[in-house]
């Protein structure tokens, strides 16, 4: 599991509109934002905790029978054996060409979104698990993209109009926190309908940037990826976009 950063951008998070917790397990660090608590805040939060846990220890469980699913920075072979969980994880990992801990974040961030609109019937939630966000709104909203040091961190805003279905928002970074970057990307944004492939293509594509003019090419192949909705690139004081989402500037 990748190990704990310091969350000090989810301070501008939700603002007035969602009521919001933040849930934490191991090394597993979940801020939820939905309209109104279905139930008790302690409850609620409660409810979370045992989700987060109970996938944590599939997965952990796993690494220990199976010790390349953990280390591996290349897709492994799937296993029509393993939990549903760790399946998913394979099948996006091979889809990304990436290892399947490459989509771990955005697994756990989908899966307590489902079972928290499952659960709850909520009209709005977001999940965000380290920059990597499960989302289902119906009424826009603005998505801050943070890209460390870079001068346009926490300047730019993926616009996500009324979704009828969740998406994936999923960002990777070589100068944010502790997880290995093969590249040099300040950020690396994927939205999608699977949060935990969206999660795997931006660790993906992250790996690829070395130099700006990289940014091009990156944006290219994510332009013939059907599964990708829109991708963000952000390197130092440079930065572009494809896809149907628009960004703004934030003032």
């Amino acid at each position: 599991m990748n190990e704990y950063i310091s969350r000090d951008y989810r301070s501008t998070m939700g603002g007035n509109r969602f009521k919001s917790v933040t849930v934490i397990y191991r090394e597993i660090d979940l801020w939820v934002g939905i309209n109104e608590f279905p139930v008790a805040e302690k409850t609620f939060k409660a409810h979370i905790y045992s989700e987060i846990k109970m996938h944590y220890n599939i997965i952990a469980s796993y690494i220990k029978n199976r010790p390349e699913f953990g280390t591996s920075y290349q897709p492994i072979k799937f296993d029509k054996q393993a939990p549903p969980q760790i399946k998913k994880m394979i099948k996006a990992g091979r889809e990304a060409d990436v290892g399947p801990m490459a989509c771990v974040a955005g697994l756990i961030a989908e899966r307590v979104g489902q079972k928290l609109l499952t659960d709850y019937h909520l009209d709005e939630v977001i999940v965000e698990n380290g920059g990597d966000i499960f989302l289902k709104i119906q009424k826009p909203a603005l998505i801050r993209i943070f890209a460390g040091e870079s001068p346009l961190s926490n300047k730019l805003s993926l616009e996500i109009e009324a979704e009828p279905q969740p998406l994936g928002i999923c960002t990777s970074s070589a100068s944010v926190g502790h997880s290995k970057s093969f590249g040099k990307a300040d950020a690396v944004v994927i939205v999608g309908a699977s949060t935990s492939l969206a999660d795997g293509l931006a660790t993906r594509y992250c790996n690829q940037v070395k130099k700006t003019a990289d940014i091009k090419s990156i944006l290219d192949q994510c332009r013939k990826n059907k599964k990708i909705q829109t991708a963000a690139v952000i390197l130092d004081n440079s930065f572009g976009v494809v896809g149907k989402h628009k960004v703004k500037v934030v003032p």
